[in-house]
């Protein structure tokens, strides 16, 4: 038996591949024998192998799972009709007869499918209905041999995958009926790989009004006057630099109007300004499940496998130290030393809409104290908190944050101001780093118990 693969998402959408005799194997590497562009796919994902069994699919240990109708597999036989998701591909098993690979290859536009479509229909169903006209009038053809039992009436399941006759008991000589049901075996395989076939085509293409085929719409004719009203407060709100309610217009947007893909795209950007990159890839995600238009759907593969590759590297940087600078200052009486540590931070892009809670910064000082061989956490007076904002962050606005180290009248002893080292945090990572002397950096002391000071 001949299968083929019938891509319904991925950088394979709507493509066809004949699963050929030797082991194929699925995977991101350009030497697969089926290569895909899927972030979540690996390398070398799974194999596909023809056994005397039959087809079968087999894991080759990678990291991400397979579904085969939603149920995942290490290895499974596949049959016809199987849905087979690997990483965010999804495909469709089609079992072929080989009189079906022989009749010539598909076209590769829509309108070449339509019509070899039509045209298989109208053979299938001329057969269809002369194999019937020969089976009602085959006793006035061929009358029945006397004395011979009658063929057993043939009964088709439309559920099931295979149609089995029931075997006429002794019969005197060979009847026409396993010829005819044959036939209509044939016939019926190919109405099941046309019905399959249609399916898949009409996932990306309708007809016309005038009678030609067109790419099935992302969206409707136009969005309604409420849904209209919604997306213009989003973009004016992204314009006033209030991304919380812009990101609650698009959001609802989401769940009223499913199909309305600029709000998709907006609110995937409206993320990636907000520094929250895994959010955007996952709106990116949510867009190509929505069967948009070619341009679109390409869009948004590119711009989540940017995104993907982005975080795995580490992330960009979206805060920066514009400058920190510490003063002494006079001190009173009930005091030895007092430093002011004054940071500027600053976005790294004016296009940013920062998230005001996702900001930390953590700033340790340093005392060099002969007595204990070296530089350690400062023991002085350090705040714990030192700086997350509670207003709105408005690129390019820069944010000063003030760090206090209080040296209390007789605490101190030998020790002796060393340094600083400012560390600025975005969600979970590192943003930005500054330190001084540098030796802080490249030496860290070893950190006191029961001294330091973080926000």
């Amino acid at each position: 038996m001949m299968y083929r693969l019938i891509f319904l998402t991925g950088s394979l959408k709507n493509q066809r591949i004949t699963v050929e005799p030797e082991p194929m194997v699925i995977g991101r590497d350009p030497d697969c024998a089926i290569s895909v562009s899927d972030d979540e796919m690996a390398r070398k994902h799974a194999v596909l192998e023809h056994r005397p069994e039959g087809l079968y699919i087999r894991d080759l240990d990678s990291m991400n799972r397979i579904l085969v109708n939603k149920r995942e597999v290490r290895e499974v036989r596949l049959k016809h009709g199987d849905s087979v998701e690997i990483g965010r591909t999804r495909f469709l098993v089609q079992a072929l007869v080989q009189a079906e690979v022989d009749r010539g290859q598909e076209a590769g536009t829509s309108r070449r499918q339509w019509r070899v479509v039509g045209f298989a229909v109208i053979v299938v169903l001329a057969a269809v209905v002369a194999t019937n006209w020969w089976v009602q009038h085959r006793d006035e053809i061929m009358p029945p041999v006397p004395g011979a039992e009658p063929p057993a009436e043939i009964v088709f399941d439309e559920s099931a995958e295979s149609v089995e006759e029931p075997v006429p008991s002794a019969p005197a000589s060979p009847p026409a009926a396993p010829v005819v049901s044959e036939d209509l075996r044939l016939v019926r395989e190919d109405l099941a790989a046309i019905k399959e076939t249609m399916k898949a085509l009409t996932d990306r293409v309708q007809p016309a009004e005038n009678g030609t085929e067109s790419e099935v719409p992302s969206v409707a004719a136009g969005p309604d006057q409420k849904t209209a009203e919604m997306f213009e407060e989003a973009q004016q709100a992204i314009g006033a630099k209030n991304a919380v309610r812009a990101d609650q217009l698009l959001a609802g947007l989401q769940v009223a109007a499913p199909d309305f893909i600029p709000a998709y795209e907006e609110r995937a950007r409206l993320f990636e300004r907000r520094g929250l990159p895994e959010q955007a890839i996952q709106i990116w995600g949510e867009l190509v499940d929505r069967n948009p238009s070619p341009e679109v759907f390409e869009r948004a593969v590119r711009e989540r496998l940017r995104l993907s590759q982005e975080v795995k590297g580490g992330g960009r940087s979206y805060i920066r130290i514009a400058s920190a600078d510490q003063h002494k200052v006079l001190t009173a009486g009930d005091y030895d030393e007092m430093r002011i540590l004054k940071v500027v931070l600053e976005p790294t892009s004016e296009d940013l809409l920062l998230d005001p809670e996702s900001a930390r910064v953590e700033v340790i000082f340093y005392d060099e104290d002969p007595e204990a061989s070296g530089v350690q956490q400062t023991r002085a007076t350090v705040p714990q908190r030192v700086f997350q904002p509670d207003s709105p962050w408005k690129s390019p606005e820069p944010k000063t944050i003030t760090a206090s180290y209080v040296v209390p009248k007789g605490t101190r002893g030998r020790a002796q101001f060393y340094g600083y080292v400012v560390r600025v945090f975005y969600g979970d990572r590192v943003q930005d780093v500054q330190a001084r002397p540098k030796t802080l950096l490249r030496n860290p002391p070893r950190a006191r118990p029961s001294g330091g000071a973080t926000s």
